[in-house]
């Protein structure tokens, strides 16, 4: 089963920008903490590289500093990641879909291997549909 997005949401293209495998700028513009713009650059000063992943240092870091006061990682493989980072840890792991349910309401942005969402009121907001059974590594709430 596939959760399909609700909105495309911001991309690079909108900006007059090219840019590749920029799913965790995306996700920080969707929640409405910084423009495309702010957020490639904020990104980018982190550690990240134009049509590179972003790094996870500077994920942690830009989504912190930009106001995520609900920082959850989840998982056993989480678990040595989560003392360098001074979060919440989980031992058991989510599912995309159960986090949908259990945040109807909230602006959230969700990792799952390889990839960042942004989760707004219940709904994603992202580029393509995602695997409901995908496991959640991660997710930062903003206010």
């Amino acid at each position: 089963m596939y959760i399909k997005p609700k909105d495309v949401g911001y991309v690079a293209n909108d900006f007059g920008l090219k840019q590749k495998r920029d799913c965790a700028v995306r996700a920080i513009a969707n929640v409405g903490v910084y423009t495309y713009p702010l957020a490639l650059y904020s990104l980018g000063r982190a550690g990240r590289r134009d049509n590179r992943g972003t790094p996870w240092d500077a994920l942690d870091k830009v989504y912190k500093e930009a106001g995520a006061f609900n920082v959850t990682y989840y998982g056993k493989r989480m678990a040595k990641m989560s003392r360098g980072h001074s979060v919440t840890h989980r031992d058991k792991s989510m599912t995309l879909k159960t986090f949908l349910a259990n945040n109807p309401k909230g602006r959230h942005i969700v990792i799952v291997r390889g990839h960042a969402l942004a989760v707004v009121d219940g709904s994603t907001v992202d580029m393509f549909s995602s695997k409901a059974g995908k496991r959640i590594i991660a997710s930062f709430t903003f206010a």
